[in-house]
């Protein structure tokens, strides 16, 4: 006998198709949920219809399984205590928590005191996609485990208490804390850090907006309560942070990390920050082995140091701009300020970079002293470095920060596609000339290569 199969099932299995979540060989049948703000919405519902929705994100938080989605339509969701979510999914079949198709959910947390207002705690494979999130009591996203993804959200004004609480913070406690993604968040006005990873190893955090934050936009670090070990392996890569309170970027014992294609500017204090010292300490003068590889970011007008690398060692810095950094009151005080400062210089190696000088500061460089450009290529560095060239950004002033046709970054940096670096902050693939541009923006006004003068036509 043929069975009748109900059209709503079939219209499910096609989109689970499309979305690639099903498999087409799996015999497992995911089931899509709906959360709805209207009038017919209930946790008494079945929500399995559009007719019949749930009325909050934490009913569904507490159902969905490995492979479900739940999709949330418009509406500002009251949430009234913690949304945990309950069950992981697993690789090919994550759990989705996603905003329908043209909509924009809110997440509002003004009515909750919970610590953290989303939840992931020890599950694995979760996504979170479309949500605003905003007023959490304390944080508005927290993770901890493996394999999750936290993307296309906005995340803002949290922190209600007052606390040092951040927007979205990955953070291993039960969960093993491996192979995270933080991606395409716009995350702002929180209490204290932006993103905030911590304890955790290979996180993607790439395509993100992070200003106005009370602390860093993002922040990379061990564990606070005693120090386990250096962490590897989290990119910070195509992101934009600004105006946050103290770093646009920083991390702390970290080692094997790609920084690159970053826009950081006019952060209160520096704009990246390879930090030592803090809690833990992994050798002698806090010293550790960072492998770590600062690429092709544009770091504008930040207050103190636009890189400062503390005690790591093993450091790479390749065709980064530099522009008009350190202008704020040095710190430590009676310090030197500098577009680059240096406190551990072995195995560093630092080349192909652009540099205009704040007026009247101590020096564009500081290791142990202000350092002139001279003195710096003295020590091997910078060989090819440019200095008091012209940036040529297309508009200063209004935060634009692609090069016109008179910038003296155009085509000066090294080839780096061997290191990965095939595009720029805005997808435009490099080089565009005969060279790499230097900063985070492939202008397209390169030199192109001639064309070969040897080809014969073959008769």
């Amino acid at each position: 006998m043929i069975r009748e199969i109900n059209s709503k099932v079939i219209v499910r299995i096609v989109i689970l198709l499309l979305l690639g979540v099903l498999p087409l060989a799996s015999k497992c049948w995911a089931t899509i949920y709906y959360v709805d703000s209207t009038s017919v919405a209930s946790d008494g519902n079945t929500g399995l219809d559009e007719s019949s929705p749930w009325r909050t994100i934490s009913k569904a938080a507490a159902i969905a399984k490995a492979g479900d989605i739940v999709y949330v339509k418009n509406g500002i969701y009251y949430e009234t205590s913690e949304v945990r979510i309950n069950n992981s999914g697993r690789e090919g079949f994550p759990v989705m928590f996603q905003a329908y198709t043209g909509h924009s959910p809110i997440i509002d947390g003004s009515e909750s005191t919970a610590s953290k207002l989303i939840h992931i705690r020890g599950k694995d494979y979760i996504i979170l996609d479309g949500f605003e999130i905003t007023n959490a009591y304390k944080y508005a996203v927290w993770v901890d485990g493996s394999n999750n993804i936290i993307r296309n959200n906005r995340i803002h004004d949290n922190g209600r208490d007052g606390g040092y609480r951040n927007g979205i913070t990955l953070k291993a406690e039960v969960g093993a804390g491996l192979h995270n993604t933080i991606t395409r968040n716009v995350v702002y006005s929180n209490a204290w850090n932006g993103i905030s990873v911590e304890n955790c190893n290979y996180t993607t955090i790439s395509y993100n907006t992070s200003y106005d934050n009370g602390h860093q936009g993002v922040n990379v670090f061990p564990n606070t309560t005693g120090f386990t070990g250096i962490e590897e392996e989290n990119n910070i890569t195509f992101n934009i942070t600004f105006q946050n309170e103290e770093s646009g970027i920083y991390t702390r014992y970290q080692s094997n990390n790609q920084v690159s294609n970053n826009l950081v500017y006019e952060n209160g204090q520096w704009g990246i920050f390879l930090a030592g010292g803090g809690s833990g300490n992994p050798g002698s003068g806090n010293a550790y082995r960072s492998n770590t590889k600062i690429y092709n970011n544009t770091i504008v007008n930040n207050g103190y140091d636009g890189l400062y690398i503390h005690t790591g060692s093993h450091v790479t810095v390749k065709n980064n701009l530099f522009y008009k950094n350190n202008h704020a009151p040095a710190w430590p005080e009676g310090d030197g300020k500098a577009n680059l400062r240096v406190g551990n210089i072995d195995g560093c190696v630092i080349d192909h970079n652009f540099y205009v000088e704040y007026p009247n500061t101590t020096g564009p460089f500081y290791f142990n002293t202000d350092m002139t450009l001279a003195a710096w290529q003295g020590r091997g560095f910078d060989v090819h470095g440019i200095s008091e060239g012209t940036a040529g950004f297309t508009d200063l002033e209004n935060d634009i920060y692609t090069l016109n046709s008179n910038s003296d970054a155009i085509d000066a940096g090294v080839d780096l596609l061997s290191e990965g670096i095939t595009q720029d902050i805005d997808g435009v693939s490099r080089p565009q000339g005969v060279g790499f541009d230097i900063g985070g923006c492939e202008s397209p006004f390169g030199i192109s290569p001639a064309p070969p003068t040897n080809l014969r036509i073959r008769q």
